[in-house]
């Protein structure tokens, strides 16, 4: 099964939930918009390693781009913010 989810920003706390999916699933990540939420005065960067993430930028995320992202490949399912 392929999933593909779509969503403004990667917070911290959903990266054990993107790992738990991955073990049961090939999950696709799309950032849109940008990067990992910030907090003023603090730089965390959370371990990533072993997952398929792709952030986009604001002209990537526009909807004609993102159609074309799912579009090249067949997926199973698709979750939105």
């Amino acid at each position: 099964m392929k999933l593909i989810y779509l969503y403004t920003t990667l917070n911290w706390y959903r990266i054990d939930l993107f790992k738990s999916i991955a073990k049961l699933m090939d999950l696709h990540v799309y950032i849109l918009n940008g990067g990992f939420v910030s907090y003023d005065g603090i730089s965390f960067k959370p371990n990533t390693e072993g997952l398929n993430i792709t952030f986009l930028s604001k002209e990537e995320s526009k909807a004609d781009n993102l159609c074309k992202i799912i579009d090249k490949e067949t997926f199973d399912g698709i979750v939105v913010p």
